[in-house]
């Protein structure tokens, strides 16, 4: 997109597929085949990186969105797929 034509001056959102950590950490259980914890903590916690968490909490994110599937020109791939890889 950076090198097309049509682009200037536009905003992609570049999301896949919407999850949470908790469907995360029930998709590493299951595909790893093993028990995963998932245990929500206070943003105090967090560190530096808490208000990005404090968005994600706050829904910023949620909204849908088909840009990167219009971009790849295919679906993103999935939570299990990336997931799957990743453990491989």
């Amino acid at each position: 997109m950076l090198t097309e034509d049509g682009h200037a001056g536009a905003v992609h959102e570049l999301r896949g597929p919407l999850w949470t950590v908790a469907e995360l950490a029930a998709t590493v259980a299951e595909v790893a085949g093993s028990p995963v914890a998932y245990r929500a903590v206070e943003l105090a916690e967090l560190g530096p990186a808490a208000f990005v968490h404090q968005f994600i909490a706050e829904g910023v994110f949620r909204e849908p969105s088909d840009d990167l599937a219009k971009l790849l020109g295919r679906e993103p791939t999935s939570l299990r797929e990336a997931v799957t890889a990743a453990l491989a």
